[in-house]
């Protein structure tokens, strides 16, 4: 036997024994195939970049903080200053962690990613093979179909974690053991790890439990049931307390933060008639969005097909209550009904984030439809309805994807056709092969083995003539075609077998060009674009004074992040209103559509960073001519670094200079640095107060006129502190200089020779105290959002800033504490829910 049959001998034995698809590996090949340029390429492969390089290059940054100053609960990165854990992503989360210690975001990125479609074709089969009965081979299609699935949706990875790993949690319901106990265990603790904490949380609880009931109710003993609920219970309840830094500094957030309601006055008719339109709404828009919608299309149909012959299988009912109690909590959290309850708990827990969960349920239905199907009718009826229900998927499919316009979307277009026809192609090529052997000849199957083999390779050949000039994405056209030539010779006498293996690959290969292509433009590798910024930082960083930027048309703060710079503006809803008042002002011409209140409030902290933001909804005029230079100033602004040679900018010689800096990928960024900057800390002799916050705000309307440096802004509403906060005009001035500089403290020494007040350009925030010369003093809000401390007596002083994190380091013990019942009730459910085994 010559080399090359020793190799196909090797891989056919390797294969044979990974075909247990109750095992992970067969899986985690299916998710190294879907993500191969990542395992080739490294950081020179494509990412999604909306998502990725905001919270990986954020984690970046902290993770460095943790392990340079130890623990911390204050977060001086990003917008004047925020509490470290009033975020998804802390200090101590696994990213964080991870990163700090030098693993690069990149890498971090593409094991996770490689993990998520992993857990998710793993944790469906099982669920559908043990829970639902599905026979193997099409159980093994539909964990691949939701596994790729979950990869296509708006955002997969990892903010919506439980959408691809919520199957997973059913399957310790239904028994294992030994070494797959432990495995099983361990991929539930890093979803825990890997997931974002939200206020929705209680909604995971809740609809395990519901779902829990449908599936089992008059199935297993009635006690069983209610000790199965309440460990359910228990478990997301101890998740909750295994991220109480994160809901605690939240909640703690909350008098904080403002929020304008889009709807003033809504009436409960108006909002049920939403309601009825957001219920059908979602199934559509999300089903077109993932190429589901030959399911929802199926789910409907095959429910049609049961009612009219009378049987509706006691399975499918199940699934399907959960179903419809599902989309009903979903359209009520995400229609104007919510608007009847603004300003609650129920609206502000932003429950709408249910419609994660909507994809997993259309699949389930669907699926458990065809198994019911296939099972208890006569074969006459079997084909027909299976003909029927490809035919119907595929002209739904035509009839609405193909008269939208042919514009730029028009690959999109085409790539979700492909993508929704494909899916009825597979599971029909699955049940062929579970149940129609005796229907078509085998000469026919063999003909179309190699028919699908060669037009598919033609697909691709032409595929990447098409995408050439995007050489990043050339291993998953390569792999692709091995793969295919592969398997149709593997199974030379098994040609259904092959008809299925081709089909699913293609599918696969669908549905990564389609996350290439369409949904995300996932067409810049991470590598290149983040060092690029390392000259800028280096630049940046020859000031030795703790400094903030600001950024224009087009680099964004998460690059500068990457590199260790502060910004000013910052990527998240949550921020200190106070602050966002300033910015408010600061930026109030450039504003220009007429809802400008209601899109100002979702889209502030993006205005600085890029004045033609695709993704916002505000529509902006040229930013560079309309700066607030003297706000700026205020925010503790240094620099302003821009893509773009603004003309306006060149001409303001006298308040910023203008520097030239070469990227590693061979263009130029701007940075204009502005002159006379304030300083992180310093003294001012003068004040002027004002009777309520309103009209100090009305004051910076005239920023222009107000020395920042030598003159503060206070209000009678500043705090409920005893301090003398009235006019104190003709003092004289004094300096400050920042001795020590950490997340949590800062140490002033402070010389001066008459009283004033010293203002630290952060954040005003309770969790902060202040001490002149070791006793305690009271922290004033100066500036309507900044520190202030008053120094009542003229000399030499001493003023430090602590920052309290004596109740995180409680909670911690909390959280270490909660995770320990969380294994103990993963193993306590483990088999409450004996089940007759198909593998």
């Amino acid at each position: 036997m010559d080399t090359s049959g020793r190799i196909f001998v090797a891989l056919n034995r390797w294969l044979e024994k990974i075909r247990n698809f109750d095992s992970p590996f067969p899986w985690l090949l299916i998710s190294i195939f879907f993500f191969i340029d990542k395992v080739v390429l490294g950081p020179y492969a494509s990412i999604q970049l909306r998502h990725f390089q905001l919270d990986y290059n954020y984690t970046s940054q902290i993770g460095r903080l943790l392990f340079k100053y130890g623990f911390y609960g204050w977060d001086p990165t990003r917008s004047g200053g925020m509490p470290a854990y009033a975020n998804h992503l802390s200090p101590v989360h696994v990213y964080s962690l991870l990163e700090g210690i030098g693993i690069s975001p990149w890498m971090l990125y593409s094991v996770l990613s490689v993990l998520a479609v992993m857990i998710a074709g793993w944790g469906m089969f099982r669920l559908l093979i043990n829970s639902f009965y599905v026979r193997p081979m099409l159980a093994a299609v539909g964990g691949v179909i939701f596994a790729v699935g979950t990869q296509i949706v708006d955002e997969p990875f990892p903010v919506k974690v439980f959408i691809y790993g919520f199957p997973m949690f059913f399957d310790f319901l239904t028994g294992r053991h030994g070494i797959s106990r432990i495995a099983a265990l361990i991929f539930i603790n890093l979803l825990f790890l890997i997931s974002y904490p939200v206020i929705t949380l209680p909604y995971y609880s809740v609809i395990h439990c519901l779902f829990f009931l449908a599936l089992y109710y008059g199935r297993i003993p009635v006690k069983r049931i209610f000790h199965g609920a309440f460990l359910i219970v228990l478990l997301w309840t101890a998740y909750m307390f295994s991220k109480s830094t994160t809901l605690y500094a939240l909640f703690e957030m909350v008098p904080h933060v403002s929020r304008i309601y889009p709807v003033e006055k809504m009436t409960v008719s108006a909002a049920l008639l939403d309601f009825v339109a957001v219920f059908f709404r979602f199934q559509y828009s999300y089903s077109v969005q993932t190429g589901l919608l030959p399911f929802l299309a199926g789910a409907y149909f095959l429910t049609i097909v049961y009612a009219i012959q009378g049987i509706l299988p006691g399975k499918l009912v199940r699934v399907q209550i959960t179903w419809f109690g599902f989309l009903l909590f979903a359209a009520l959290t995400c229609s104007k009904v919510k608007y009847l309850f603004a300003g609650t708990w129920i609206e502000k827990s932003d429950l709408h984030h249910s419609i994660w969960m909507i994809g997993m349920f259309i699949f389930m239905v669907a699926v458990v439809a065809f198994n019911s199907l296939l099972s208890s009718t006569e074969r006459i009826k079997k084909w027909f309805f299976l003909v029927a229900f490809a035919s119907l998927a595929a002209l739904v499919a035509f009839y609405v994807l193909m008269p939208l316009p042919a514009s730029d979307k028009f690959t999109v277009i085409r790539v979700r056709l492909f993508a929704v026809t494909l899916n009825s192609a597979v599971l029909f090529a699955a049940i062929l092969y579970c149940y129609g052997r005796g229907v078509v000849t085998a000469r026919l199957v063999l003909l179309l083995k190699w028919t699908l083999t060669c037009g598919f390779l033609a697909a691709l050949a032409a595929l990447l003539y098409h995408y050439r000039e995007r050489t990043f994405i050339y291993p998953v056209f390569v792999a692709t075609a091995l793969v295919v030539l592969y398997l149709a010779a593997l199974f030379r006498k098994e040609t259904v077998t092959a008809v299925i293996c081709i089909l699913l690959v293609v599918f696969v290969f669908s549905a990564r060009l389609m996350r290439f292509s369409c949904i995300f433009s996932e067409d810049i590798p991470y590598g290149p674009k983040a060092a690029s910024y390392r000259a800028v930082a280096d630049h940046l960083k020859k000031n030795t004074a703790p400094f903030r930027v600001v950024s224009l048309s087009g680099p964004e703060p998460w690059f500068l992040w990457a590199n260790g710079i502060e910004t000013a503006d910052g990527v998240s809803a949550i921020f200190f209103k106070h602050y966002k008042d300033l910015v408010r002002i600061a930026v109030r011409d450039q504003i220009t559509q007429n809802d400008s209140q209601k899109a100002f409030d979702n889209e502030w902290y993006r205005l600085y960073f890029d004045s033609h933001n695709k993704d916002s909804d505000l529509v902006l005029k040229d930013v560079s001519d309309r700066i607030d230079y003297n706000l700026l100033r205020l925010f503790g602004v240094t620099s302003i670094i821009s893509t773009n040679k603004s003309e306006y900018l060149l001409r303001e010689s006298e308040r910023m200079s203008l520097l030239s800096v070469k990227t590693s990928d061979g263009k130029p960024v701007y940075i204009y640095d502005l002159k006379n900057p304030l300083p992180r800390v310093f003294f001012a002799g003068l004040r002027r107060v004002y009777d309520n916050d309103a009209a100090l705000l009305r004051a910076f309307g005239d920023s222009k006129n107000i020395d920042f440096r030598h003159e503060v802004l206070l209000s009678r509403d500043t705090s409920g502190v005893d301090v003398d906060i009235h006019d104190k005009p003709g003092m004289g001035g004094g300096k400050a200089v920042l001795r020590i500089y950490e997340p949590d403290r800062m140490v002033v020494d402070v010389e001066t020779n008459n009283p004033g007040i010293l203002v630290v350009l952060n954040n005003y925030y309770k969790g902060w105290s202040a001490r002149i010369d070791g006793a305690l003093a009271p922290l004033l809000r100066v500036n309507h959002a900044f520190q202030g401390v008053d120094i009542p007596v003229a000399g030499r002083h001493s003023v430090e800033l602590l920052f309290d994190t004596g109740r995180i380091k409680l909670l911690h013990l909390v959280e270490l504490i909660a995770i320990v019942i969380m294994n103990l009730v993963m193993i306590a459910l483990s088999g409450i829910v004996q089940v007759r085994r198909h593998i």
